[in-house]
This record gives C-alpha cells, structure tokens and sequence, in this order.
C-alpha cells in the first residue's frame, strides 16, 4: 500500500478489476510510481518536503502550501482554466496508466507472454481510456506547478521547487 494512493482509491474513470492477485501487484504499481511521478511533478528536494509534512497526519498534509495543491482547484487564467483534480486523483490516473500499459505482457517461467482471455477479446489500447486517463492527470499536473510556480496567491515558498515538464501522450 503507496503512502498517499491505495487500491481503494481506484475507481470512477480509473476503476481497475481487482482480485487477491492483481491487488498485489497494483500495490507494487502504487508503491513504484507515486512517489516517482511526485519526485517528477515537485523536484526531489520539494518532495523530501511534502512527504516530511504529509507524514504528520498520514492522510493530508498539514503546510498551507502542500495543501494548497494536495486538494483540487480551479482558477480562471488569462490563458483559460487551470483545473487540478488534486495529487490523489492525479496520481491514481498515472498509476493506472502505467499498470495497464504493462498488464499486457507478463512475464513467466515459459519467457514473455502476451495475456488472453478465455471469455472476451482484447481491446487494443486505442479504444481504451488509458491515454485520455495520463492527458487527464497532466491537466491536474500542469495546473499544480502552475499554481506553485506562477500563480501561488499566498506567496508561499515553494523555492526548492524544480518539477519537470511531461507531454500529452497519444496512440497516433
């Protein structure tokens, strides 16, 4: 179980199938990349911050400043709207993308194999959600480093922040 997303918290537009052996390995997804994908949004430094305050309480963190981007927002910006569904759900998107693109292929005594299903056909990726899931998380994503870097109403220090940029994905 990650520190800040848990299986549980899949569901909705991120809802994943889960049984006592893909709960398992969701985890292991969960634990793997919060942190990375937050290392990513804030910068290392930032992050040692926010995961030193979030363990406070160990479900929200309690700084006015990580708190500020924890939860969701929406702000009007001479650019149009900048909208964060917050860093739970965004990292729940995340997740989910990285867990189904890999679910695919599993590896196993007999080498690489590609799953199939006795009782359904496979969807190719394209019909799916799972690029609209990681375009989703990145408007949650730009929104919050916009907020710290640009935006930031209440001149909080956010000085060690140095989030990296990522890209809308697509299957085309």
């Amino acid at each position: 179980m990650g520190l800040y997303v848990s299986t549980s918290d899949f569901k909705g537009q991120d809802k994943l199938a889960r049984d006592k052996f893909s709960t398992s390995e969701l985890d292991i997804y969960i634990d793997k990349y919060e942190v990375r994908y937050l290392q990513d949004l804030m910068g290392c430094d930032m992050y040692e911050d926010f995961k030193t305050d979030f363990a406070i309480l160990g479900n929200a963190p309690t700084d006015p400043k990580f708190v500020a981007i924890w939860e969701a927002f929406c702000f009007d910006d001479d650019c149009g709207i900048k909208r964060s569904e917050g860093i739970k759900s965004m990292l729940a998107l995340f997740i989910y993308f990285e867990y189904l693109r890999d679910s695919k292929v599993k590896g196993n005594i007999g080498g690489i194999n590609i799953n199939t299903q006795v009782n359904s056909t496979e969807a190719p990726f394209h019909v799916s959600n799972i690029y609209t899931n990681y375009n989703d998380a990145l408007e949650s994503y730009w929104a919050i480093q916009w907020y710290i870097y640009e935006y930031n109403p209440n001149a909080y220090n956010y000085e060690n922040f140095n989030g990296q940029l990522k890209d809308l994905i697509s299957w085309i």
